[in-house]
């Protein structure tokens, strides 16, 4: 067409040249834009999916402590039962030691009183009662203790790792 125009179309020529440059640049520009945009959707995509795990894992997370929590406090519970239990123990040993002084001294006034005269007899019986009772005492005591390791055995049986 400008061939046709003379030297009236040379500027024409020059005119659609330059129109071309800008749409080749325009065309380029526009793929450069298309590619980032792509680039910038895969990132969002792998931004998202991130996002996802992480959000899975901290509901997994929050799932384990809440479960670590319960057993921390079914721990917590049980120690406080084994401590009563060791408690009661240790007053049944003190009562088994009260029991055993008493048995001692009970047994101490049987020797005293065997080598006096009649009238102690009557004072051996009240002493002989005397170490019934104490014996009685620590019968219980150590029917209580037996009880009480049991059911220290079956708390401790509660803790095994197997």
């Amino acid at each position: 067409e400008a061939a046709r125009a003379g030297e009236a179309g040379k500027g024409f020529a020059v005119v659609a040249t330059e129109i071309r440059k800008l749409a080749e640049q325009s065309s380029d520009a526009a793929n450069k834009i298309k590619d980032i945009i792509l680039q910038i959707q895969s990132q969002t995509q792998k931004t998202v999916a991130t996002a996802r795990q992480a959000e899975d894992i901290v509901a997994s997370q929050e799932e384990a402590l809440s479960d670590t929590v319960k057993v921390f406090g079914d721990i917590n519970h049980h120690v406080e039962g084994l401590t009563e239990n060791i408690k009661k123990i240790v007053d049944d040993i003190v009562q088994m030691e009260h029991a055993k002084n008493d048995t001692l001294n009970a047994n101490e006034s049987i020797s005293a009183t065997s080598e006096e005269s009649a009238a102690a007899a009557n004072e051996l019986g009240v002493t002989v009662e005397e170490q019934l009772q104490a014996v009685e005492r620590l019968n219980e005591s150590a029917v209580k203790l037996e009880t009480q390791a049991k059911d220290l055995e079956a708390a401790v049986q509660f803790f095994k790792v197997e």
